[in-house]
């Protein structure tokens, strides 16, 4: 399936590890920090909200996938997601 990542975690399990991740990029010195304030993060997390749902609904009304195929590449997609963090800093594992 994909180009993903697949680190065998459901789609919560991921998202904590990057939730992790996010909270350690927030310690970092410098430009990690204000790539972490809560304006950019906020921006960056609506606009990527609304861009994903309707992506998927024009899609799935169009009979591309169906919600249990979706749902499934979200859990994809959370894990790859974890792993470039894990990845970005150094091997770290946020989970």
């Amino acid at each position: 399936m994909g180009k993903f990542v697949d680190l065998g975690l459901t789609y919560e399990e991921a998202m904590h590890g990057v939730q992790t991740g996010v909270a350690y990029e927030m310690g970092l010195p410098g430009e990690w920090e204000r790539s972490t304030e809560p304006k950019h993060l906020r921006t960056g997390v609506n606009s990527a909200l609304a861009n994903c749902a309707a992506l998927a609904q024009l899609m799935m009304d169009k009979g591309v996938f169906t919600p249990e195929e979706y749902v499934e590449y979200l859990r994809l997609a959370a894990n790859d997601e974890l792993a470039r963090y894990e990845r970005l800093h150094g091997g770290i594992h946020f989970r």
